[in-house]
């Protein structure tokens, strides 16, 4: 007698879970080209990290993503010969359905070895959050790397201070290149406004201001020159 209460009860929680499932709908296509990226793999991560659904893009870029509830979400595009990238995070709320459009910019297989051999290069080879110094957070924040090089001989320079400030100046992160003139800065926000500047001893400098990404890492080489 004991089995068919249990057995409701199974039934009301499935029934209670399905309607509080919400769709999420859109297109996705690489942001530079505006190319739709059809048969790429989307999988929809919550706020918590945890890839909650997962489908293959239709033609034209075309998706449909069912959201457990309401909350923040990222869409994470996984395509042949490109890496893995987040969209930026989105809001569904509750009751509501969603529409959302993926733009997204491509990384090729060259850049990713690039960043790769960066960093396995002298001090880089440890893990991110041990040379960080603090645990990643790729649900809000990305990390720039790269090379700081002389402008005109294109040689990396070491021991060059590199730094990223707000746009009311106020710096945020800062390190110093090393002997191979890698230099990586951890956990800068993501959607913010950021310049990244670099000087070495003798008063080369460059500068500029890159797109920060959510759960990205990207690759950004800076060339010194004097100052005019």
């Amino acid at each position: 007698m004991s089995a068919l209460p249990a057995a409701a009860a199974a039934l009301t929680l499935l029934v209670a879970g399905s309607a509080s499932a919400q769709v999420v709908t859109g297109t996705a296509a690489d942001r530079d080209r505006e190319r739709p990226l059809a048969g790429a793999a989307l999988l929809l991560v919550d706020s918590a990290g945890a890839v909650v659904d997962s489908v293959r893009a239709e033609a034209g870029g075309r998706f449909r993503l069912i959201a457990p509830g309401p909350g923040e979400y990222f869409v994470h595009v996984h395509l042949d010969g490109w890496a893995g990238v987040p969209s930026d995070g989105f809001i569904v709320r509750p009751g509501q359905d969603r529409d959302f459009d993926v733009r997204v910019p491509l990384v090729g297989v060259r850049a990713l070895q690039q960043m790769s051999s960066l960093m396995q290069d002298g001090e880089l080879q440890r893990p991110l959050a041990e040379l960080c110094g603090e645990e990643l957070r790729p649900w809000e924040a990305g990390v720039l790397v790269g090379v700081v090089r002389d402008r005109r001989a294109r040689q990396p320079v070491a021991g060059a201070r590199v730094w990223a400030s707000s746009a009311t100046g106020d710096v945020l992160r800062s390190t110093v290149s090393n002997a191979r003139g890698s230099y990586i800065l951890c956990n800068l926000a993501a959607g913010r406004p950021v310049r990244v500047e670099a000087e070495a001893a003798d008063g080369r400098r460059d500068g500029f201001e890159p797109e920060i990404r959510a759960g990205t890492t990207s690759w950004y080489d800076l060339f010194l020159r004097v100052p005019r």
